[in-house]
């Protein structure tokens, strides 16, 4: 019991040990766009007068280019070394922040759509950093990849946190343009930490010692498992994704708070979200991939519905950090489950499609929100939290007429018992 109990944490520990430059190069990066991404949706939001079709299309500018991005660059991770593939990334991302130093007033029209045009840029590209951390990933032994991606997930939650919260509350004291200063700060902090990593990496070091022996193509009963999964993804952040829209709309809109408000809605939502990551080891001791997959969309499912109802800001914000929690454990486990499930060579393009039909469902529901609420009012966006609980049960629905076809299938022991007394 003991080495069982004590096996998760030396993976963990010997991943850490083995990419700990990775880990802080994406903390250091993470943090600074974070920090913009949260001060930039509501700099917009906030000088454009609360437009609800206009922070519709702002979710939009962010997540569609992710899906398009995906589908199209996320492959390319396959080709290339992770490191200087991602030290290329952040070089190009900190060039592309360097507009926004000059055009930084979101009160005016043509200074928006330059902002959007620079959030379109780095959301294009994000995929391709994904991937190729998904592709160094995937190098590790097949125990490793469950740890590595919930460390990844650990320090995007906790960089959420920090950067969220200090997003809004540097509006506030300072200005955008700081907050554009400091994501380019960090880029270019993030280079410098994988290029002297780069220079003394040695072959032993995670992407070619740890390599698992060449395995053999995806059966077809594994490709409808992985199309499967994808579709579920997809109707899951359909209702789900509305979480990237819900902070900014019920705190500005319906609970009419200023940052400080915005900031209190990120920090309780990404506390829930790092608990996700934590509790994920245990949860996969006790239940079997699909069955966590099945549990954590219903209640993803049923955290919407609370979502609908707005009795009190405390209220919204417990409904929306259960439902982050429950995201997190779904998200994390999805996309361990697709990298294990195909060759170490097919990491980026597997990466890609988790990537793609996450984020094509994000960007529906941000375009039906953008389509039907010129201004946010409590009783039409109560009805489209509904439907979103609706669209994150049909995820479920799939995963769970899986899983009975599944067992359906598989002798009971009954009957494994009467063949081998019969023979």
């Amino acid at each position: 019991m003991t080495t069982k109990a004590s096996a998760p944490s030396s993976s963990t520990l010997e991943v850490l040990r083995s990419l700990w430059p990775l880990y802080l190069a994406y903390a250091l990066s993470q943090l600074g766009n974070w920090m913009f991404r949260a001060g930039a949706v509501y700099e917009i939001f906030d000088k454009q007068g609360g437009a609800g079709s206009l922070l519709g299309w702002t979710i939009m500018c962010v997540y569609v280019p992710i899906m398009i991005g995906g589908k199209w660059l996320a492959p390319l991770s396959d080709r290339f070394r992770s490191v200087p593939l991602l030290i290329v990334l952040d070089i190009i991302c900190s060039l592309l922040l360097i507009p926004l130093l000059i055009w930084a007033d979101m009160g005016d029209s043509f200074q928006v759509i330059i902002a959007l045009g620079v959030i379109i840029g780095l959301s294009f590209l994000n995929p391709l950093f994904t991937a190729a951390q998904s592709s160094m990933f995937r190098r590790l032994k097949t125990q490793q990849v469950v740890p590595a991606m919930s460390l990844l997930s650990n320090i995007t939650w906790a960089t959420h946190i920090v950067g969220t919260m200090f997003g809004s509350l540097l509006l506030i004291l300072l200005s955008f343009r700081i907050i554009v200063l400091i994501d380019i700060f960090s880029f270019v902090l993030s280079f410098g930490i994988l290029a002297l990593w780069l220079r003394p990496q040695v072959p032993s070091l995670a992407e070619d010692a740890l390599k698992e022996p060449e395995s053999s193509p995806p059966s077809l009963s594994t490709v409808k498992v992985k199309w499967i999964l994808l579709v579920s993804v997809f109707f899951l952040n359909l209702g789900a994704g509305v979480i990237n829209l819900f902070p900014a709309a019920a705190a500005r809109s319906i609970y009419h708070m200023d940052q400080a408000g915005l900031s209190l809605f990120y920090l309780v939502n990404g506390i829930s979200a790092f608990a996700g990551t934590l509790l994920i080891g245990r949860l996969r001791k006790k239940m079997a991939d699909f069955q966590l997959l099945a549990a954590s969309s219903l209640l993803i499912s049923v955290s919407l519905f609370a979502m609908s109802w707005f009795p009190s800001l405390s209220f919204s914000i417990a409904a929306s950090s259960s439902m982050l929690l429950f995201g997190q454990i779904f998200g994390v486990v999805a996309h361990s489950f697709l990298l294990t499930s195909h060759r170490p060579e097919q990491a980026g393009r597997t990466s890609g499609l988790f990537m793609s039909c996450t984020f094509l469902g994000v960007a529906v529901n941000a375009g039906l929100f953008a389509l039907f609420f010129k201004t946010v009012q409590t009783a039409p966006f109560s009805l489209f939290m509904q439907a979103c609980g609706v669209f994150s049960l049909i995820s479920f629905i799939i995963i769970s007429v899986h899983e009975l076809k599944k067992r359906q299938r598989r002798p009971s022991k009954y009957d494994t018992e009467t063949q081998n007394i019969s023979k």
